[in-house]
């Protein structure tokens, strides 16, 4: 339950960049994107950006969390793979 809270608090702060990029203009000219968001970043409180901070890094937890759980499952079905192809008819009789 925790792990979606964080990722959900991590979507709603993007959103909230999103909205505020889209203030100023929206994303029409990809170049200038870097500038918007620097600027953006400019207008926004040091508390927000705290914030923004500290919900990037529980996201990045919880996804380090998520990628060893994967390389795990990933680890296993490869053993298991391998173990089921060296069995044998005749070991299956025994």
């Amino acid at each position: 339950m925790e792990d979606i809270r964080v990722l959900e608090g991590v979507s709603r702060r993007y959103h909230q960049l999103d909205e505020k990029i889209a203030e100023k203009g929206g994303l029409a000219n990809f170049f200038g994107l870097y500038g918007r968001i620097v600027e953006i970043l400019d207008l926004t409180s040091p508390n927000e950006l705290d914030a923004l901070i500290n919900e990037i890094q529980r996201a990045r937890e919880t996804l380090d969390q998520l990628q060893e759980m994967v390389t795990e499952i990933r680890v296993l079905k490869e053993i298991f793979a391998t173990a089921k192809s060296r069995v044998t008819p005749a070991n299956q009789k025994a």
